[in-house]
């Protein structure tokens, strides 16, 4: 049988940092290692729509390079956050973190942030 299969690329997040004014305008940064134990990263980003598409994507001369420091996206209004009433309206920013591979392998990190009581 020479039936070949494709590992996933790896994703760590090793820090993230948002950054807010008064909620209308939200910037992110990271700090995250990747690697691909069969081949190589070829693409990595941020999708913030959820649509499981790179919308924001990170650019490296080397994903080797074990932590690594990324912004993004930057800019974002609470209009693009969910927004949950409890006894506040509390605002979530939700993302994929996506890295991709050299054989198409993708892999999809779920990440949700709480930036406080919305405006």
């Amino acid at each position: 049988n020479n039936t070949s299969t494709n590992e996933l690329p790896l994703l760590y997040i090793w820090d993230d940092d948002v950054n807010c004014q008064n909620r209308n305008s939200c910037s992110w940064s990271w700090h995250i290692s990747v690697s691909d134990l069969d081949g190589n990263v070829t693409e990595v980003g941020v999708d913030h729509d959820l649509d499981g598409l790179i919308d924001n994507q990170f650019i490296s001369s080397d994903w080797s390079v074990h932590v690594q420091e990324f912004e993004g996206p930057v800019n974002l209004s609470t209009d693009n956050a969910v927004q949950k009433k409890q006894s506040h309206e509390w605002c979530y920013f939700a993302f994929n973190l996506i890295v991709i591979d050299d054989d198409g392998g993708k892999n999809i990190q779920p990440y949700t942030r709480i930036v406080g009581e919305c405006d």
